[in-house]
């Protein structure tokens, strides 16, 4: 059941991530969330564990197969996908491809069962 499932949401301080975050929040199936991004979210959470991480630093994807590993994380929100237009392109090109790559990579080695990747009409 849902209620046995770790969620991660990544990117949570964007508009998607932000308004799954707080949707899953309210849902009283969802027991435990876990939470990465560059920076804490500006509201509070009860259900969710924050971790600090971008995924444009190196060695990304070991760090979050360790927390997907150590939460036993069953699905992972991957919505860290800059608006448009990105203020920075490689920035952008860092967080889009290798930030997803790394997600990617990460899912494998800890066993995620599922990824769901958000995307722009862009």
């Amino acid at each position: 059941t849902i209620a046995d499932r770790v969620i991660c949401i990544i990117g949570i301080t964007g508009y998607k991530g932000r308004n799954i975050l707080m949707a899953l929040e309210k849902d009283p199936r969802v027991k435990q969330i876990i939470a990465i991004d560059r920076k804490k979210p500006n509201f509070q959470t009860k259900k969710t564990k924050f971790y600090r991480l971008s995924l444009t630093e190196t060695l990304a994807d070991a760090s979050l197969a360790e927390i997907f590993k150590n939460e036993k994380v069953h699905t992972v929100v991957h919505t860290a996908i800059p608006t448009s237009p990105p203020r920075s392109t490689s920035l952008a090109h860092e967080v889009i491809s290798v930030g997803t790559m790394y997600i990617c990579n990460a899912c494998v080695d800890a066993g995620v069962k599922k990824l769901i990747i958000s995307s722009t009409t862009d």
